[in-house]
């Protein structure tokens, strides 16, 4: 290489390590600038593989800025590149970070086909560390999507390469994707066993980074048991504990924690406090919207603003529809037709189940389809309009048939899971 060339290359190298640096410490515009100086001169040098380090660590920047999308652009042409150039541990790391950011994005669908590849790469490469880290993001996505035989097919994977190869440290991090499924498949008890083992060896550990996001799933599981007080001091841990660490992390979560906690515990100027901080965060996740406009609503069912109930269970409402959010679309409607039934707005509380109903009929989502001709059967015998009650009371009948048995096979393949997952040794 010409001298000129590698005095180029040299501070290319040096903007990049800088960069790195600067992101490292939550400095992320300082650290945009230098990487873009950096990639600049990579690319008249034609560096394919420095090339792509900076675009990923572009792409981090910007999903440390909670600018998601930015960060997709850049990871559309990171793969791109890998692709045209054959770089295969590249395309694995970029793969891996579009999912991450997609999964944030709450588009699932694509998140689970990045993790997908990111895991194929990762085996033709015999790399255990990233195999194991593609599949444990793997595991979250099932999990989510509650597709528990492939989520067992990944937990028995993922056992049998950790037990092999004694990384305590990637087995805890295996260990909180195990307590995360548990957690969904409301075993709160044994997920909060394992979070407690995590927790302990974590402080062991001196690990405070990761301490504080296990604070924050035992606080989830105080809240979701109506164990209030408990959760709002694991969730104000978590919180300080990150805020002391000086790292970036999702604020957003915690201010709606925080508010709803204090929601339930009836400290409505905290509530409001938290929610309006919520608002002052960058946000791209529209779930955490439309819960932030259901929380709204019932802050100000709680303040007797009734204008502002209605405009925020709408808002929640609209955002869900436009993500398909089957689950919130009935849960949201049938709490907004209570609030318009008690309000003398019987028509309008229809409209709204009608809506909802046909959403989830396209869906087949039987579980809200019973709660919503539950809902309909409650406001036509208020209306004392028998011949609809009779309607939907079959129509209830038929779905609670269809759902005994979607149930049975559901419970069916959680035994299964949990079987295979007491079989395991799990200690740390």
């Amino acid at each position: 290489m010409p001298l000129s060339l590698s005095d180029d290359y040299d501070l290319a190298e040096e903007l990049k390590n800088k960069a790195r640096q600067y992101y490292e410490n939550n400095k992320f515009d300082l650290s945009l600038e230098l990487i873009e100086k950096s990639l600049i001169i990579y690319k008249k040098l034609n560096a394919y593989e420095k090339i792509q380090e900076c675009l990923l660590l572009i792409a981090v920047n910007y999903s440390g800025k909670s600018e998601f999308s930015k960060a997709l652009v850049i990871l559309d042409e990171c793969e791109k590149l890998c692709i045209k150039h054959e770089l295969n541990e590249g395309l694995m790391k970029t793969y891996n970070s579009k999912g991450n950011n997609l999964a944030y994005l709450i588009n699932y669908e694509h998140a689970t086909v990045a993790f997908e590849n990111s895991l194929k790469i990762a085996k033709s490469l015999y790399n255990q560390k990233s195999i194991i880290t593609s599949s444990l993001n793997l595991l979250t996505i099932y999990t989510i999507l509650k597709n528990y035989k492939k989520a067992l097919i990944v937990i028995n994977e993922s056992y049998r390469i950790l037990k092999g190869t004694d990384n305590k440290e990637l087995f805890s991090k295996f260990l909180e994707k195990i307590a995360l499924l548990f957690y969904d498949m409301k075993m709160y008890d044994k997920s909060f066993e394992i979070y407690a083992t995590l927790n302990n060896y974590l402080e062991n550990e001196k690990n405070e980074l990761r301490l504080s996001n296990i604070m924050l799933y035992i606080g989830l599981i105080y809240y979701t048991k109506e164990k209030y007080e408990n959760a709002l001091i694991y969730y104000e841990n978590s919180y300080n504990l990150k805020e002391k660490l000086k790292i970036d992390f999702i604020k957003v979560v915690y201010f709606l924690n925080l508010g709803n906690t204090h929601l339930k515990l009836g400290n409505l100027e905290k509530a409001e406090i938290y929610f309006n901080k919520f608002l002052s965060e960058p946000n791209e996740n529209q779930l955490y919207f439309g819960m932030l406009h259901e929380s709204l609503a019932e802050l100000n069912l709680k303040l007797k603003n009734g204008e502002k109930v209605k405009e925020n269970y709408y808002k929640s409402l609209e955002i869900f529809y436009s993500i398909e959010r089957v689950d919130k679309i009935s849960e949201i409607s049938i709490k907004l037709s209570n609030y318009l039934t008690d309000n003398s707005e019987t028509n309008e509380a229809i409209n709204i189940l009608e809506s909802a109903l046909k959403l989830c009929e396209k869906k087949s989502h039987f579980i809200e389809l019973i709660n919503l001709c539950e809902e309909f059967i409650k406001i036509y015998n208020i209306q004392k309009n028998f011949e609809r009650v009779k309607f939907y009371e079959n129509k209830l009948n038929y779905l609670k048939l269809i759902k005994q048995k979607k149930v049975q096979k559901a419970e069916d393949e959680i035994k299964n899971l949990i079987n295979d997952i007491n079989s395991l040794n799990l200690e740390i």
